[in-house]
């Protein structure tokens, strides 16, 4: 599904929102567990902005809290590109990924085989 322009500026508003909001309670990268320095992180979501989820629109899914997290450039990169190098590599890919069984079992399932 194709979002409109306001629809994804909405989207990207919400973002910046829950950025700002995890650097003020939790500046940690969800992938390695290390610290993140104001402006150095990126907000990531634990289950791909791709996702067409059976539970959620695609508003709620990139704006739910529980799918997002501070994460590093190269952390973040690892964790999309990689799912069984991330689940070596970056002591936090467990906890993502039991976030993620949490409320979206059909993208955890799917990752879960792939390892």
């Amino acid at each position: 599904m194709k979002l409109s322009t306001a629809e994804w500026q909405k989207i990207q508003r919400e973002c910046s929102k829950l950025k700002a909001q995890w650097y003020k309670e939790y500046p940690i990268c969800i992938f390695c567990l290390q610290g993140v320095k104001k402006g150095a992180g990126q907000l990531c979501h634990k289950v791909p902005r791709s996702w067409v989820s059976k539970l959620f629109s695609i508003f709620e899914l990139q704006t739910k809290k529980e799918n997002t997290g501070l994460g590093h450039p190269i952390c973040h990169t690892i964790y999309d590109d990689d799912k069984k190098l991330a689940s070596v590599a970056l002591p936090g890919f467990w906890q993502v990924m039991d976030d993620i069984k949490s409320f979206e079992p059909d993208y955890y399932n799917l990752i879960k085989s792939k390892l």
